[in-house]
């Protein structure tokens, strides 16, 4: 009975131990997607200044009747670039926070599925150690009974 009850604690010790790893795992990916999309802003950010700032300079240039056409061309390529670039981040954006949530409810999803079993568990080896238990009260009612049938013979 004791080795029996040892063995389901280290089962109960070693299954709550893969959870907790499980657990972690998930969290670290979790962090990591954040991070990721965090980098993506940044990016859109930094493209959208650029934008505004090569808007500006194209601005000024057609107010200056001594630009050059071919400086407004080049710099109108550019800001089409820089626009097609804010256009692919913004999509990229919208993507991360897409998989930031589809993630964020697999990761929900799963600890739900962690606590749901570690509660069956839990209550598996409640209910194996009870049967010892009661396993054992009627082992010894038995040797109890015979030791009484021994004595009377």
């Amino acid at each position: 009975f004791d080795r029996e009850r040892k063995r389901l604690e280290e089962e109960h010790a070693m299954l709550t131990g893969n959870h907790a790893t499980e657990l972690q795992n998930l969290e670290k990916e979790a962090k990591e997607h954040k991070a990721s999309k965090e980098e993506m802003e940044a990016m859109y950010k930094e493209m959208k200044a650029e934008l505004d700032s090569t808007s500006m300079e194209l601005q000024g240039l057609r107010t200056n009747t001594s630009g050059s056409l071919k400086e407004i061309g080049e710099l109108k390529a550019h800001n089409q670039e820089l626009e097609a670039k804010v256009c692919q981040l913004e999509s990229e954006k919208i993507r991360l926070e897409a998989q930031r949530d589809q993630d964020r409810d697999a990761f929900d999803r799963e600890r739900k599925r962690l606590e749901e079993e570690h509660a069956m568990l839990t209550g598996n080896h409640a209910t194996e150690l009870q049967n010892l238990e009661k396993e054992a009260k009627e082992h010894k009612a038995s040797k109890e009974e015979m030791e009484a049938m021994y004595k009377e013979m």
